[in-house]
């Protein structure tokens, strides 16, 4: 039986409340408006000693938390370590030796932004407790001690203190439990409800669904060729991890039809049919059990089609945390904070006549949220599930510790915490409009200026290179889905990932790391941002309007026309631009001028090292003049320094390549010349083609003007510049064509 201390006994979080009102401010303890608690860290042992519940859980949570004193200047435990941790390491310890250590608690909640005042508060959910000063004097040796952040965990209903929720839903260790199968009917009835979410049509249903049956029926699972039938199906988005034994092929095709061997089938996917069943859903499309995995063109037929298949389910159930296909959805977590300090109790309301209470437990730091699930979990680092997310309006997500509802509407978590901070941010607004304008109950109003809609496709495409693929053959069909929702707002042709309507911002791309070889067996050509495994950056700086550095896209020719094919792997292409050129000449050579602002012009990124790079894919540009190429441009390692620069040409590395301005934007004002442009570096190809070049990098200009660095190419008339990439055996060939035309 816990014996309260007088501080402990007089506090409520509606105390707590009124003081937030005088003074709050998001992630930060107030500097004034607290509840002054015990006197010294002393006072606070002696009292939980004495029996006092909340005061031990305190004492407790700060003897379970690494801090070096001097070294340490926040809580770096994400988990409770012990009750019994080293003495002179922890947080404990450290708390004892303050000079001035009162106890001071505030009320606070994790879903708000940094700053964020009261206005934004939809709930408090968590206790702050603050050990001696915020701050200490700049004299200081030591760091102060950070706040300690406790959990306020509720009952299954909220008590409110005027409008404002007080805790969080208790949620049920149980993936599979009848609570969390309950939440996820009553999220899915809401939607239903929403005015700004789906039409409530029924679907047609993919070519082949797995049929599970109905609840109270004992069917066993099949697969059913749809053929045009409408009704509700969820689509399952996970993690293969691994080779799937029980698969659709061409032997299994007749016997899955009669029946699936459940025995054989992978947890993932029981667990997916339990969750249908749950939720009244009768089918189910899985991609193994779904498309022909030894048919290649049922393959290409299906995967062209899997955009649709996820756009139109009426929910898409997404594995997160399940890195193969064995190891389950529907996870128990009854000991995972099996170590963790006794939790206590504190009551809400200051009125002692009311009795509702919530719960104070310990506070992880590694806490599982939706934003961290979106950014670290295994789901969201395969190159397929970004479209399969993105295309699907409705989600039932499943982490480790709960689950999660996403649909145009609402983001919500099990635990009934309001969107902000724990939710990812409203990515591709734009995109996703256009994507659902088809499906929603209100139409959105769909701008008919594209650029919105082109920044959020180079931010998907961004997104989609920093994720893995199995087979680098699927780097098209992966997101091609993406593509085919947004073509019609877009407009123009599709080329291997990029817009004839936008072709110059989808050329200005560069690696985010050092570099990014280029891959072969992915059927890009050498210009297209899918040509490598890299992740990729496109250029922040995007000149809508035409000017007249602009590369022109003049023709593009062998595209299939086939639906199918349109957005997949490219066969063949051939793209005719014209623009002005520069010759350019790498150099391995280091000089320290990188603060030469007088000499250097802007900086090059090569796609790939050559032999004698040392790592630094990044290069300065200067100009020279060559004997055989007369003015051109030279890339060089540059250190940090203002040296003059000695030319070294026995340090050359290739003296034939060029520099095609791809956009560029010149102000003259009085005698303040001031540009900005950008290119691409192109070489020569190696097999014996005449004025045959591929892409190797990106270039920018920032300093001086676009028009004396590019007037000076010495190419005469027009030829033929073709970027080119294999396929298989094949050599396709992309042509360019450059002129010289000199700008005054």
């Amino acid at each position: 039986m816990s014996t309260r201390c007088r501080l402990c006994s007089g506090l409520s979080v509606e105390t707590l409340f009124g003081l937030a009102k005088q003074e709050f401010s998001g992630h930060e303890f107030p500097a004034s408006a607290y509840y002054q608690h015990h006197n010294s860290f002393h006072d606070l042992e002696q009292a939980a000693n004495a029996g006092c519940d909340l005061c031990l859980l305190i004492v407790d949570c700060f003897k379970g938390i690494p801090w070096i004193r001097g070294e340490s200047y926040q809580f770096s435990s994400y988990l409770w370590e012990k009750p019994e941790i080293a003495t002179e390491d922890s947080a404990y310890d450290a708390a004892k030796q303050l000079a001035l250590s009162d106890v001071k608690l505030s009320i606070g909640t994790d879903h708000v932004y940094l700053g964020d005042g009261l206005d934004k508060v939809r709930s408090f959910n968590t206790l702050l407790v603050q050990i001696g000063p915020t701050e200490l004097p700049e004299e200081s040796d030591d760091y102060a001690f950070p706040f300690l952040t406790l959990s306020l965990n509720g009952p299954d209903y909220f008590a409110e203190i005027r409008g404002i929720n007080i805790g969080r839903r208790k949620i049920h260790p149980d993936l599979g439990s009848p609570n969390q199968f309950k939440i996820a009917r009553r999220w899915l009835q809401e939607c239903r409800t929403h005015e700004a979410c789906l039409m409530n049509k029924i679907p047609v249903l993919p070519t082949r669904v797995v049929d599970i049956g109905l609840a109270d029926t004992k069917s066993v699972p099949r697969v059913l060729i749809s053929q045009g039938a409408k009704a509700d199906y969820i689509a399952l988005s996970h993690c293969w991890g691994g080779r799937i034994a029980s698969v659709l092929t061409s032997k299994t095709y007749h016997d899955y039809q009669q029946a699936l061997p459940i025995s054989e089938i992978p947890a993932n996917f029981k667990d997916s049919f339990r969750i249908a069943r749950e939720l009244g859903i009768q089918y189910v499309w899985i991609d193994s059990l779904c498309i022909i995995q030894d048919s290649k063109e049922d393959w290409e037929i299906e995967s062209s089609k899997m955009g649709a298949v996820y756009r139109n389910a009426t929910l898409t159930v997404s594995a997160l945390v399940s890195a193969k296909s064995t190891v389950g959805i529907l996870k128990t977590n009854k000991n995972r904070f099996l170590r963790a300090p006794k939790s206590a109790k504190l009551r809400i309301y200051e009125d002692s006549s009311k009795d509702e209470e919530v719960e104070v437990d310990w506070k992880s730091q590694e806490e599982e949220n939706l934003r961290r699930l979106m950014n670290e979990s295994v789901l969201t680092s395969r190159g397929w599930t970004l479209q399969e997310y993105i295309l699907s309006p409705r989600n039932l997500l499943y982490g480790e510790r709960q689950i999660y509802w996403r649909c145009p509407s609402m983001m919500i978590s099990a635990d009934a915490t309001p969107e902000g901070n724990q939710f990812p941010d409203h990515k591709f607004r734009k995109a996703s409009q256009v994507i659902y304008s088809d499906i929603l109950a209100v139409a959105p109003e769909i701008e008919s200026d594209i650029r919105a809609v082109l920044e959020d496709y180079y931010e998907l495409a961004e997104t989609y290179s920093a994720r893995q693929l199995t087979y680098g053959s699927d780097k098209h069909a992966a997101f091609s889905g993406i593509a085919q929702m947004i073509h019609p707002s877009i407009g123009g042709q599709y080329l291997a990932g990029l817009w004839t309507v936008d072709f110059k911002h989808g050329l200005l791309w560069y690696a985010e790391m050092a570099s990014c070889r280029h891959v072969e067996s992915h059927g890009a050509p050498s210009w297209s941002w899918m040509v490598t495994d890299a992740s990729v950056l496109f250029s922040r700086i995007r000149i809508f309007e035409t000017t007249p550095f602009d590369v022109k896209i003049l023709q593009y020719n062998g595209i299939s026309k086939d639906a199918i094919k349109q957005f997949g792997q490219t066969e063949s292409a051939s793209v005719v631009v014209e623009g002005l050129t520069m010759p350019l000449i790498r150099s391995k050579q280091h000089v320290r001028a990188r603060d030469r602002d007088d000499l250097v012009l802007g900086s090059v990124y090569y796609d790939e090292p050559s032999s004698a790079d040392d790592g630094d894919m990044r290069n300065s540009i200067f100009t020279v003049d060559d004997q055989v190429l007369g003015q051109a441009l030279i890339s060089l390692h540059t250190d940090p320094g203002a040296d003059d620069i000695d030319i070294s040409s026995n340090l050359f590395l290739e003296d034939n390549l060029l520099v095609l301005l791809v956009q560029a934007d010149e102000n003259v004002d009085n005698e303040m010349e001031s540009s900005f442009g950008e290119g691409i570096v192109l070489r020569p190809v190696k097999h014996g083609l005449e004025d045959v070049y591929e892409r190797m990098g990106q270039r920018t200009q920032r300093h001086a003007p676009v028009s004396s660095a590019f007037k000076y190419s010495q190419l005469s008339g027009h030829f033929k510049l073709v970027i080119l990439y294999r396929l298989g055996e094949q050599i396709i060939s992309i042509d360019t064509r450059v002129c010289n035309n000199a700008i005054d």
